[in-house]
């Protein structure tokens, strides 16, 4: 299992994120449609109170439906929009656009709120994408000023396009900054992985280490109490490795704790995980498993590594042979010690019989 796996952010944590961000954003909207209202009764601009309520509702409604899809999964179906900021975005660019139509005397206001939704594509969108955003906002813009508006409420064409000019010159250069910080992003968040990678694994296999393991441990105990689900966990031990490091040296027995590890690795399924417990002793722990299905990984792994040599000398290599422990939740104990305490109990059995003459 890889490490993204495991620390995978959740459904639910990835909803409640997505739904804070449509909230802000209509908090945001909401305090432009107060400000308009404020500017009307001023006199500064005017508009009835039914497209101000038909707005008001219409804002509502579309947000209520964003706010709604993270919740229902719908966003899920969007393999496009991965971070679930395109959709709001050009939700954003119809509704300011609404709110210009509504009141063109301060459409300079509604773009300078336009740059605030930008804020919310920080770190995700890159400088195409921020870039088609502001030409949508733009031709929405130009569409809404020439076609639909009162050439009485707007200035001269020329302004206009002035005025459309300056905004895509000043959303181009923060497209620029915008990609800048995406990459920095992705910087950032490469380098948490590869430290969170340092901090659980254990450097000579690349395993997880014993740390992980009892987090884990626990993680799959609560998840099987939860749905009446078993596990199981193998506890493999390398068989004779001090007399490899006392013949042959210690590089060689790290070279045999490296092999194990691998091969171990390598014949279990995407879904089990290995951990060096340490020394010569490692941990599988087999998600959803009986005690059938794991004997028959405990065979498999068993088989493989006695079938696989090592060089340990010029012309000179040693088969290894490892002995298993199997220890299966709820049979065996319910608690990460009784589990642990379990499987121990069975590597020793199985070593006194490996031990034992024939």
């Amino acid at each position: 299992m890889r490490l993204v796996d495991l620390y995978r952010v959740s459904g639910q944590e990835r909803c409640r994120a997505r739904q804070r961000g449509v909230l802000l954003g209509t908090v945001g909207y909401l305090l432009a449609l107060g400000v308009l209202l404020l500017l009307r009764l001023v006199g500064i601009t005017r508009f009835s109170t039914a497209h101000w309520l038909g707005a008001l509702g219409c804002t509502v409604a579309i947000q209520a439906l964003l706010w709604s899809a993270p919740r229902f999964g719908w966003d899920a179906r969007l393999k496009w929009d991965r971070h679930y900021i395109y959709v709001p975005m050009i939700v954003a660019v119809g509704l300011l656009n609404g709110y210009i139509y509504m009141a063109p005397e301060v459409r300079f206001i509604l773009m300078m709120v336009w740059f605030a939704a930008l804020l919310y594509t920080v770190g995700y969108a890159g400088a195409l994408s921020v870039l088609t955003l502001n030409l949508m906002f733009a031709a929405c813009y130009l569409i809404v000023i020439f076609g639909l508006t009162d050439p009485s409420r707007i200035g001269s064409t020329a302004f206009e396009l002035a005025v459309v000019g300056s905004f895509l010159i000043i959303t181009a250069y923060a497209a620029v900054v915008f990609e800048s910080l995406r990459r920095e992003r992705r910087s950032m968040k490469d380098l948490q992985r590869q430290l969170l990678e340092a901090s659980i694994t254990e450097p000579m296999t690349g395993l997880y280490n014993y740390r992980e393991f009892y987090r884990r441990l626990q993680e799959e105990i609560h998840r099987a109490e939860r749905y009446g689900r078993s596990f199981a966990l193998l506890l493999v031990d390398i068989d004779r490795l001090k007399a490899v490091n006392d013949l042959h040296g210690h590089l060689k027995g790290d070279a045999l704790i490296q092999q194990v590890a691998r091969l171990i690795r390598e014949n279990i399924r995407p879904s089990d995980v290995a951990y060096r417990y340490g020394g010569d002793e490692f941990f599988v722990l087999l998600p959803e498993t009986s005690r059938e299905g794991a004997q028959t990984v405990a065979e498999r792994i068993s088989r493989i590594i006695a079938a696989t040599s090592l060089l340990v000398g010029p012309g000179q290599v040693i088969y290894p042979t490892v002995s298993i422990g199997l220890a299966v939740y709820p049979e065996h104990g319910r608690t990460t010690e009784e589990i642990i305490v379990a499987a121990d109990r069975a590597l020793y059995v199985a070593k006194q019989a490996r031990s034992s003459p024939p």
